[in-house]
């Protein structure tokens, strides 16, 4: 059964995790920016970071009509 409790607590670990990637994922985008790898690679990296950082908004903002 689907409980509120479940929600929350599955929501956390998944935050946690998602917070781990966003700053491994921000790591290797400031080690390849003072690599000075191309261009191209860093802004692999940055828009990587972008939608980690959207989804990680998603999962923190209130649970309003879901």
């Amino acid at each position: 059964m689907y409980t509120l409790h479940h929600h929350v607590e599955e929501s956390y670990y998944s935050v946690n995790g998602l917070e781990k990637k966003i700053e491994e994922t921000r790591k290797k985008m400031y080690d390849s920016y003072l690599s000075e790898q191309d261009y191209d690679q860093v802004l692999r990296f940055s828009q990587e970071l972008d939608r980690l950082l959207n989804k990680w908004t998603e999962l923190k903002s209130p649970q309003v009509n879901r």
